[in-house]
């Protein structure tokens, strides 16, 4: 037992320990996180919470530009699925190994890709213009009510 009560008293000395450093590095990054915001608020960036006005304003324009490249593409079908690779399966040292292949599924009939190469792949397809078509309404138009 003597050993025990031994190995208990180390055990709480060791987690004391490591609380204590634990508060050590809170104490740190909340001192950094403040010296960091006093920083920017003397280079004149506005700061909401802990996220810098600029960061917000990149991130929506870095989406504004991801919407303006995205190309929609149409089909009447509401399910339509195009194979870009078929689902293969090859024996290799005797065991069967499983290629899953990749389709390209059209959601009510709508598919909404900025991917250049699947921008290529459905462009140069034999269905395009048939059973699927790229839209040419410009991104954001449907947002936009027009009244007579």
């Amino acid at each position: 037992m003597a050993q025990t009560a031994a190995a208990k008293a180390a055990k709480a000395a060791k987690d004391a320990k490591a609380k204590e450093q634990r508060k050590a590095r809170y104490a740190k990054n909340k001192e950094k996180a403040a010296l960091e915001k006093a920083a920017k608020a003397d280079a004149g960036v506005e700061v909401l919470g802990e996220v810098a006005v600029e960061a917000v304003v990149e991130q929506l324009v870095e989406r504004q530009e991801a919407s303006r490249r995205a190309v929609r593409f149409l089909s009447p079908c509401p399910n339509y699925q195009i194979l870009v690779k078929p689902y293969i399966i090859s024996i290799v040292n005797g065991f069967p190994v499983h290629d899953r292949g990749e389709s390209i599924e059209f959601d009510n009939g709508e598919y909404l890709t900025d991917n250049e190469a699947t921008l290529a792949f459905l462009r140069k397809h034999q269905a395009y213009g048939s059973e699927f078509f790229e839209d040419a309404t410009p991104p954001g138009a449907d947002d936009v009510c027009v009244k007579n």
